[in-house]
């Protein structure tokens, strides 16, 4: 069986209210675009709890774009971010990072 998971950022509101709403529509998983996650007035660790009591598994992280053609210094500071933002997955419990292009 194949459980459905939807983006945090395809549904309105604050992220709690957004998780009941995804759990509400019958979606077993979620997809959480990293401004959602920044706004959350709380720790990774404590939304990871929230979507565990709505049913929900945190499925993967839409962390950041434009990492990809960098060099340089710049690439430096992509690579420090990159390794940041696998860590916020990690504590998440989400299995994939995005990387969106640009």
């Amino acid at each position: 069986m194949v459980d459905l998971s939807v983006a945090s950022i395809s549904v309105p509101g604050i992220l709690p209210d957004k998780l009941k709403i995804i759990a509400d529509c019958g979606f077993k998983g979620v997809d959480l675009f990293e401004r959602d996650v920044i706004g959350f007035d709380g720790t990774p660790e404590d939304l990871v709890a929230l979507a565990a009591d709505l049913g929900l598994t945190i499925n993967s992280l839409y962390p950041f774009r434009d990492f990809e053609g960098r060099t340089g210094a710049n690439r430096d500071r992509a690579f420090a971010r990159l390794d940041a933002k696998l860590d916020l997955a990690r504590r998440l419990g989400a299995g994939t990072l995005v990387v969106w292009s640009s």
